[in-house]
């Protein structure tokens, strides 16, 4: 018996020069350096010191862990009422370990990223073993789907911003991979991989999306496993219903506010438009439409039944990313977190796939499996170009360091905001602001997000469309409602930081002009009211006309 002739799992799919030590510890060693310099790249120098901080909406979350760690509960504020502002609960509850730390709060983001790196490489893992759940563990397959999601720069990003992502990434490989070992060598399910799908939904409530979409393909399409999967349901419902009734008792809805922010009067065509318009954007911003279809055609070569779950269950995340609208950030990085969430399994059959297409070609035609071998080693090896070419000269200057996303870069100006604040404002001050993150974060003072995002009035109020993102997209998730006359007119804050995100009817500027004066700190505009005893003036005229010092940037790029 020939080579071309020995079933797959026999075959040798050519002699890769570091076969016998792995190189994926290469891959591995090169991503903990770019890792290194991005974490760099993210954070400034000011009075002599490094400042690191996470993305405004994870330092959210990192608010409420900072109460949570202090005695004070899973609080936005220390008065009020209490309000779910957060949507990844037990990813919030990891935050409030790392705030027991002794770390001062201009690093106390660092030991988040670092367990969101170990989390990654965990998911690197996972998606190599899935792979070779299906090819030889040979060749490309030994390094090719750690190169492909390590390299791959959004998943990177959201691990170093301090995201959820790698959290959900790795529950949902590894749930997904011992799943498909269980059926290859027809065993039992084991209750660790149910026991990841139903970490995955404590992490984000979302993540029920994949886990049904394993538990229901394998009752659909293996119906002598229906006990597996009746077992599988019910460990993910014993979650999911401990989430919810924990959130019902303590902050009286059974769901995050964000959930009513961002669904609550905005029908399922609208946002399945916008969320079409997102995926359309972030493929053709990067690979083009035949190299996105091209993974999941190659994978289903072979076809099984194992294949279609695979394929099924990074569809599904897809298809969650289309229904909910997508993200708020992809004008700054087109592969919102949603996506990224599946990019791993996507990468895992794109190098299934093509090896399955090598052997297939070597079989059909007789030409060598080395060579074809080494084609697909080089298809890798240069899929990372046009991976990250999102948003097209823009995506790879991200990915060579050289730029950062729009979005992680105004860390530098909430910390100089706050410190403003600290210095004119008493501590039971109220203070209106949009970005809601950083500032109080740093600052503990009573705060209003005019936004909703932590105002359930807000929240549950009507929709303002036309703020598009992106060419086509009407809808902006978590940004397309307020109320100002609320906000300013109502609850009357000591304190509006301005310039406000949309005033399309010049009611919050009529209202700031009648009961406030404006005290400009560049780039913002403090709005104090009158008759106001919780704001020193005299100070905050005297920041006005205080020049100081810029704070220097890890990277003059920025």
């Amino acid at each position: 018996m020939n080579k071309r002739e020995r079933p797959p799992e026999q075959r040798s799919f050519g002699l890769w020069p570091w076969a016998t030590w792995r190189p994926s510890i290469v891959v591995y060693a090169a991503h903990a350096a770019y890792f290194g310099a991005l974490l760099r790249l993210m954070s400034f120098r000011s009075g002599g010191a490094l400042h690191f901080y996470l993305l405004d909406d994870e330092l959210i979350s990192m608010r409420f862990a900072r109460h949570l760690a202090a005695g004070h509960g899973l609080v936005w504020n220390l008065t009020g009422p209490r309000i779910q502002g957060f949507t990844n609960p037990l990813w919030t509850l990891l935050m409030a370990a790392t705030n027991i730390l002794p770390i001062p709060r201009r690093l106390a983001s660092i030991p988040v990223t670092i367990v969101g790196l170990s989390l990654l490489w965990l998911t690197a893992h996972f998606a190599y073993r899935l792979a070779t759940e299906f090819v030889p563990d040979r060749g490309p397959a030994r390094w090719a789907p750690q190169l492909l999601v390590l390299s791959f720069y959004p998943l990177t990003f959201w691990t170093a911003s301090g995201t959820e992502v790698p959290a959900l990434t790795c529950a949902v490989t590894a749930a997904l991979w011992l799943v498909v070992r269980a059926l290859r060598t027809d065993v039992r399910v084991p209750d660790v991989a149910w026991l990841l799908l139903g970490i995955a939904t404590a992490v984000r409530l979302d993540s029920v999306v994949p886990a049904a979409c394993i538990i229901g393909g394998l009752a659909v399409l293996w119906r002598p496993r229906w006990r597996d999967a009746v077992r599988g349901a019910l460990w993910v419902a014993g979650f999911v219903a401990v989430q919810l009734c924990a959130q019902r008792l303590y902050f009286h809805a059974f769901l995050p506010n964000t959930y009513y922010l961002k669904v609550e009067g905005i029908s399922s065509i609208a946002r399945a438009t916008a969320g079409l318009w997102v995926l359309r954007h972030a493929i053709r911003a990067s690979l083009g439409w035949p190299m996105a279809v091209l993974p999941f055609v190659l994978f289903l070569i072979r076809p099984s039944r194992a294949r279609v779950l695979v394929v099924a269950t990074a569809l599904a995340y897809v298809a969650y990313s289309v229904m909910v609208g997508g993200d708020a950030w992809e004008a700054s990085i087109s592969f919102n977190r949603f996506l990224c969430t599946t990019a791993p399994i996507v990468f895992s059959l794109a190098v299934v796939g093509l090896i399955s297409f090598a052997d297939l070609i070597s079989t059909r035609a007789g030409v060598s499996l080395k060579y074809l071998t080494y084609g697909v080693a080089a298809a890798t090896l240069l899929a990372p170009f046009s991976l990250n070419r999102f948003g097209r000269e823009a995506g790879l200057r991200h990915w060579y360091l050289a730029s950062l996303p729009e979005v992680a870069m105004f860390a530098d100006r909430g910390e100089q905001l706050a410190d403003d604040l600290a210095q004119s404002t008493k501590r039971d001050a109220r203070v209106a602001m949009v970005t809601v993150g950083l500032v109080p974060f740093l600052l503990d003072r009573i705060y209003i997000d005019m936004l909703g995002k932590l105002d359930a009035h807000v929240a549950h109020g009507p929709v303002h469309r036309g703020l598009g993102r992106i060419p086509g997209d009407t809808l902006y998730p978590g940004h397309s409602k307020w109320d100002l006359a609320y906000s300013i007119g109502t609850l009357a804050p000591d304190v509006v930081v301005g310039p406000l995100w949309r005033d399309p009817t010049g009611e919050g500027a009529r209202l700031l002009r009648a009961r406030y004066i404006a005290y400009p700190l560049a780039p913002w505009t403090i709005y104090v009211r009158r008759g106001s005893t919780h704001v020193d003036r005299a100070r905050l005229a005297a920041l006005v006309l205080t020049s100081r010092a810029p704070m220097t940037h890890a990277s003059p790029a920025r």
